[in-house]
Protein backbone atom coordinates (compact mmCIF):
# COMPACT_ATOMS: atom_id res chain seq x y z
CA UNK A 1 0.00 0.00 0.00
CA UNK A 2 1.45 3.34 -1.03
CA UNK A 3 1.66 6.50 1.02
CA UNK A 4 -1.13 9.00 0.40
CA UNK A 5 0.90 12.12 -0.42
CA UNK A 6 -2.04 14.43 0.33
CA UNK A 7 -2.28 13.02 3.84
CA UNK A 8 1.48 13.30 4.26
CA UNK A 9 1.39 16.99 3.26
CA UNK A 10 -1.56 17.64 5.59
CA UNK A 11 0.27 15.95 8.47
CA UNK A 12 3.17 18.31 7.88
CA UNK A 13 0.95 21.39 7.89
CA UNK A 14 -0.91 20.57 11.11
CA UNK A 15 0.48 21.10 14.59
CA UNK A 16 -1.45 19.43 17.38
CA UNK A 17 -2.34 21.65 20.33
CA UNK A 18 -4.50 21.65 23.44
CA UNK A 19 -8.10 22.77 23.08
CA UNK A 20 -9.91 22.56 19.75
CA UNK A 21 -7.28 24.70 18.03
CA UNK A 22 -7.32 27.26 15.25
CA UNK A 23 -7.55 25.73 11.75
CA UNK A 24 -6.56 28.99 10.05
CA UNK A 25 -3.23 28.76 11.91
CA UNK A 26 -2.79 25.02 11.26
CA UNK A 27 -3.21 24.26 14.97
CA UNK A 28 -5.70 21.51 15.83
CA UNK A 29 -6.38 19.04 18.61
CA UNK A 30 -6.33 15.37 17.63
CA UNK A 31 -10.14 15.29 17.38
CA UNK A 32 -10.44 18.43 15.24
CA UNK A 33 -7.70 16.92 13.06
CA UNK A 34 -9.84 13.78 12.71
CA UNK A 35 -12.84 15.95 11.79
CA UNK A 36 -10.73 17.69 9.13
CA UNK A 37 -9.61 14.35 7.71
CA UNK A 38 -13.25 13.20 7.62
CA UNK A 39 -14.25 16.32 5.66
CA UNK A 40 -16.34 17.62 8.56
CA UNK A 41 -16.52 21.21 9.82
CA UNK A 42 -14.04 22.30 12.52
CA UNK A 43 -15.08 20.53 15.72
CA UNK A 44 -13.67 18.32 18.45
CA UNK A 45 -16.72 16.05 18.13
CA UNK A 46 -16.32 14.33 14.75
CA UNK A 47 -19.41 12.33 13.81
CA UNK A 48 -17.40 9.35 12.59
CA UNK A 49 -15.61 8.71 15.92
CA UNK A 50 -16.83 6.60 18.84
CA UNK A 51 -17.85 8.72 21.87
CA UNK A 52 -15.70 6.50 24.12
CA UNK A 53 -12.62 6.92 21.94
CA UNK A 54 -13.34 10.62 21.54
CA UNK A 55 -13.52 11.21 25.30
CA UNK A 56 -10.29 9.31 25.86
CA UNK A 57 -8.51 11.10 23.00
CA UNK A 58 -9.58 14.54 24.27
CA UNK A 59 -8.35 13.71 27.77
CA UNK A 60 -5.07 12.37 26.42
CA UNK A 61 -4.63 15.31 24.02
CA UNK A 62 -5.11 17.88 26.77
CA UNK A 63 -2.96 16.03 29.35
CA UNK A 64 0.07 15.13 27.22
CA UNK A 65 3.18 17.27 27.43
CA UNK A 66 3.26 19.61 24.43
CA UNK A 67 6.55 18.17 23.17
CA UNK A 68 4.93 14.71 22.97
CA UNK A 69 1.56 15.78 21.55
CA UNK A 70 2.60 15.42 17.90
CA UNK A 71 2.87 11.65 18.45
CA UNK A 72 -0.95 11.51 18.38
CA UNK A 73 -1.15 12.60 14.71
CA UNK A 74 -1.09 9.06 13.25
CA UNK A 75 -4.11 8.12 15.36
CA UNK A 76 -6.42 10.75 13.86
CA UNK A 77 -7.13 8.80 10.63
CA UNK A 78 -7.17 5.48 12.50
CA UNK A 79 -10.09 6.42 14.75
CA UNK A 80 -12.34 7.47 11.87
CA UNK A 81 -15.18 5.00 11.37
CA UNK A 82 -15.27 3.90 15.02
CA UNK A 83 -18.81 5.28 15.43
CA UNK A 84 -20.06 1.72 14.97
CA UNK A 85 -22.10 1.22 18.14
CA UNK A 86 -19.50 -1.11 19.68
CA UNK A 87 -18.50 1.01 22.67
CA UNK A 88 -19.91 -1.54 25.15
CA UNK A 89 -17.46 -4.09 23.69
CA UNK A 90 -14.65 -1.56 23.95
CA UNK A 91 -15.50 -0.91 27.62
CA UNK A 92 -15.42 -4.67 28.33
CA UNK A 93 -12.02 -4.93 26.65
CA UNK A 94 -10.67 -1.97 28.62
CA UNK A 95 -11.95 -3.41 31.91
CA UNK A 96 -10.33 -6.73 31.11
CA UNK A 97 -7.01 -5.08 30.26
CA UNK A 98 -7.16 -3.07 33.47
CA UNK A 99 -7.92 -6.12 35.61
CA UNK A 100 -5.65 -8.66 33.94
CA UNK A 101 -2.71 -6.57 32.75
CA UNK A 102 -2.48 -3.04 34.08
CA UNK A 103 -3.34 -3.47 37.78
CA UNK A 104 -1.17 -6.59 38.21
CA UNK A 105 1.78 -4.76 36.67
CA UNK A 106 1.20 -1.72 38.90
CA UNK A 107 0.92 -4.02 41.93
CA UNK A 108 4.15 -5.77 41.08
CA UNK A 109 5.99 -2.50 40.43
CA UNK A 110 4.61 -0.99 43.64
CA UNK A 111 5.62 -3.96 45.78
CA UNK A 112 9.11 -3.95 44.29
CA UNK A 113 9.49 -0.23 44.92
CA UNK A 114 7.81 0.17 48.33
CA UNK A 115 8.73 -2.98 50.26
CA UNK A 116 7.03 -2.45 53.60
CA UNK A 117 6.45 1.27 53.02
CA UNK A 118 3.19 3.23 53.16
CA UNK A 119 2.14 2.15 49.66
CA UNK A 120 2.27 -1.54 50.52
CA UNK A 121 -1.06 -3.14 49.66
CA UNK A 122 -2.48 -0.04 47.90
CA UNK A 123 -3.76 -2.24 45.10
CA UNK A 124 -5.86 -4.28 47.58
CA UNK A 125 -7.50 -1.07 48.80
CA UNK A 126 -8.13 -0.09 45.19
CA UNK A 127 -9.81 -3.40 44.39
Amino acid sequence: MGVDRRLEVLHGRVTLCRGTGHPDQGRLCVMSFAALLAGEPHSDIPARVSPLIRDYAVMLNDAMPLEELQRLKPFAPRILGTDDGRDSERVALLRSALELEILPRLRSDSEAASGDGPLKGWWRRLA
